[in-house]
């Protein structure tokens, strides 16, 4: 009886100090830092150190509640915006995952707006559409005249692989349905024009866009119809199989050990070769995949992930453009950091060049 309470106090005691690095953390990149990430401060990288120590134990002996955990210190309600200008709709329809609507408050009575499917990271696992940091990116798209939705896919440990890429596919085909006249739309996507849609995502999530991509461009082949998607945008992207940036296994929050426990609290071993996981296993390879944006952290442990795919793509005939930032893993969720204002100008240059 003794050793499982002093399991649960723990656990508790690590969950409380979470929380509060959490909140550190946030505070500081808030406030920004210098763009040379090897000379963030020693706090700043003794607070990643923390949180990767805590969180590993935490994801392990109890991963549902860490998960929890990040949800409840992080969660915005829809009208905790940044911007008084954006407005969001939660969009819940029967056989499909919830969906945050970020459009503009001005909204014409005339224009369509390009819509941007929008896929959160946290490993599978951690972070949510409904976490702070997963808003502003999306808000200011919005400003700018993108209606973006952002999928609120199943996660593990609870749901395994392959449940985001599930819920992920079912609404781009139903977003193609509704294209193709086959469903009609609800009126929160009444000015969504689905002719120019692009799909992006960071992290776990641009993992799940490169697979979107892929199995966007399969099902219009087996329908006979143009695929939905015009292009990808891939930020810091991880796929699972390849191999890791190990200078950059230094405490910038996302470690070696951590991608471990995200692996294994969402896939099984077998799951690294499957195309739903890694597309560079399809069968039918990358040929005939929109443009690609892809966007990486010079130390950023998953770097190579994303440079790598970029190249298959490139082998592969598709148009992949890299950008490299002098930022660790993460840098797009807080717009404080230099790096993350310029890489935001970059991803709204690329959606404003081609679609």
């Amino acid at each position: 009886m003794a050793r499982g309470s002093n399991v649960a106090a723990s656990v508790a005691l690590a969950a409380a100090t979470a929380v509060v690095l959490l909140g550190v953390r946030e505070a500081e990149w808030a406030h920004g830092y210098a763009a040379d990430a090897p000379r963030l401060p020693l706090r700043m990288k003794a607070t990643d150190a923390l949180l990767g120590l805590l969180f590993g134990p935490l994801l392990l002996r109890a991963p549902q509640f860490a998960a929890d955990l990040v949800d409840w210190a992080t969660y915005a309600e829809p009208a905790a915006l940044y911007s008084a200008g954006v407005t969001v709709t939660v969009l819940q329809l029967e056989g499909l995952p919830s969906l945050r609507l970020f459009r503009s408050s001005n909204v014409s009575s005339v224009r369509k707006y390009p819509l941007v499917v929008f896929l959160h990271g946290g490993g599978h696992v951690l972070c949510s559409a409904h976490s702070r940091m997963y808003h502003e990116v999306p808000e200011r798209l919005a400003e700018r005249g993108f209606m973006v939705a952002s999928v609120e896919y199943r996660r593990g440990p609870v749901h395994r692989f392959p449940a985001a890429e599930v819920d992920m596919n079912r609404t781009l085909a139903w977003l193609q349905a509704i294209r193709d006249g086959k469903v009609s739309a609800p009126e929160a996507l009444a000015r969504a024009d689905l002719t120019r849609v692009t799909i992006m995502g960071d992290s776990a999530g641009g993992n799940m866009a490169a697979v979107g991509a892929m199995l966007d461009r399969d099902r219009a082949r087996v329908l006979g119809t143009k695929p939905l998607l015009s292009q990808q945008v891939l930020i810091y992207p991880g796929f699972p199989g390849l191999p890791l940036n190990q200078s950059n296994d230094n405490g910038y929050l996302l470690t070696n050990d951590l991608l471990r426990h995200f692996f294994v609290l969402y896939y099984d071993i077998e799951d690294a070769t499957d195309p739903v996981a890694n597309p560079m296993f399809s069968a039918d390879g990358l040929s005939g995949l929109p443009p690609a944006l892809v966007m990486l952290g010079d130390y950023d442990i998953l770097k190579p992930h994303g440079a790598i795919y970029a190249e298959k793509l490139q082998e592969a005939g598709v148009l992949a453009i890299v950008a490299t930032y002098g930022a660790p893993h993460g840098f797009l969720t807080f717009m404080a950091h230099p790096e993350a204002e310029r890489a935001l100008r970059d991803v709204l240059r690329y959606l404003g060049k081609t679609v």
